[in-house]
């Protein structure tokens, strides 16, 4: 998984790389890929973008910016130029705007090339770091990401240029805070980066994201789970205990305040209205933290009755049986536990839940045949447990949600 930490400045020099191509020219490229690209498909759009030199994106992302500005209005004279524009540039790129604007909308268009650079992003980040690999330091050092598996370093990363200039364009709209594809973009793309792990570069998304969409229930649900995932086990061993190189350290808050940024976000979600069944079972997760047992039965109970996905409800019956456990109600937790099972049949984190119940009991009995449960089970074949992806939150149905998202542009 991408956690995200603070690196040494890359020292190489821009003068020393080959000279960018011409603005317009890629210009003229990124027009083209924006019409030519089929959504949700690594089509030649998404590798021609994804494999941009390092030399280029500079000067891209300087005359898209411009252009995007006189998609608001072609004749504005007074528009900021270019560093050293020349005269066929300023003419071209109005010239651009204006023929583009006979056939779509400014918000459609700037729609499609955000889906375009998300798109980038989600299918060909390897032609990306690629391309960061034959040019270091193009991003002018500063943060970076490193990439860590089974709690090891394994190496450091630039952050995905093409997101940063998707974040760009979607703030560009006339108005983002109320425009639905922007909240569906967002969404999309952070449901992407939570099922790959990728939280270092998730969270100045994320950021960016509430900036603009402060009150987006799924932006802060996305953030919520986030914050809880930074304080799981899986990313702790790797803050704690991985090698890092020289120089660097994570920018992972401690365990506490991670967890209390993630009920803030839930709470918010909860104070809004009762229909985020999923935000009250992962404040409820939380509350057993804090040994709050009484306070988190209250969730679970809320949630079990309100909660029509089988995952959700599985997640409520599982930590209900903490909770119970907590108090003391062993009776009440094991029948939490046997309502998770039937739920899942073949997840073993309910069976083992009921196990430990019953040691803590002194039931050896009913301790073990849970236990044998599992051992009975096919192990050939995938065992279908919700909570080996319970920490990708949205994650969990990340391409349904960049479908969704994608489907509102056509």
């Amino acid at each position: 998984m991408w956690v995200w930490l603070w690196a040494l400045s890359v020292t190489t020099s821009f003068a020393a790389q080959s000279k960018a191509q011409d603005r317009l020219q890629l210009l003229d490229r990124w027009i083209a890929a924006v019409a030519a690209h089929h959504l949700g498909e690594r089509d030649h759009a998404v590798e021609e973008f994804a494999a941009l030199p390092g030399v280029d994106r500079e000067p891209f992302t300087l005359i898209a910016w411009k252009f995007m500005g006189l998609l608001h209005d072609p004749l504005d004279k007074d528009h900021r130029p270019l560093p050293k524009e020349s005269e066929d540039e300023r003419v071209r790129t109005r010239l651009l705007a204006a023929t583009l604007l006979k056939t779509t909308t400014r918000d459609g268009w700037l729609h499609r090339a955000a889906a375009l650079h998300a798109d980038v992003m989600m299918l060909a980040a390897d032609l990306t770091q690629e391309a960061d690999r034959l040019a270091p330091g193009t991003g002018r050092g500063g943060p970076q990401l490193f990439e860590a598996r089974d709690g090891e370093f394994q190496a450091t990363a630039d952050r995905n240029w093409s997101l940063a200039f998707g974040r760009r364009i979607v703030a560009d709209v006339t108005s983002p805070s109320t425009d639905d594809f922007v909240g569906a973009w967002y969404h999309a793309t952070s449901a992407f980066m939570l099922a790959h792990g990728w939280f270092g570069e998730l969270r100045p998304h994320l950021q960016a994201g509430e900036r603009v969409r402060p009150s987006d229930e799924w932006i802060l649900f996305d953030q919520g789970t986030l914050f809880e995932a930074y304080g799981s086990g899986a990313v702790q061993a790797v803050v704690q205990g991985a090698k890092l190189p020289a120089g660097t350290r994570p920018d992972v808050p401690m365990p506490t305040e991670l967890r209390d940024t993630a009920m803030g976000y839930f709470r918010r979600l909860l104070s809004s209205g009762p229909t985020f069944v999923e935000a009250r079972v992962r404040y409820g997760r939380l509350l057993i933290e804090m040994f709050q047992y009484d306070a988190a039965v209250q969730q679970f109970d809320t949630a079990i009755t309100t909660a029509t996905d089988p995952v959700t409800l599985y997640y409520a019956h599982l930590f209900a049986l903490r909770a119970e456990a907590g108090r003391g109600r062993v009776a009440a937790a094991a029948e939490h536990g046997r309502a998770a099972a039937e739920l899942f049949p073949t997840a073993q984190s309910a069976d083992i839940a009921l196990s430990i119940v019953a040691l803590q009991r002194g039931d050896l009995t009913s301790a073990a045949a849970p236990i044998d449960v599992i051992r009975a089970m096919r192990i050939d074949g995938f065992r279908d447990d919700p909570w080996w992806e319970y920490f990708q939150g949205a994650g969990r149905a990340s391409q349904t949600i960049v479908g969704v998202a994608w489907s509102l542009l056509k």
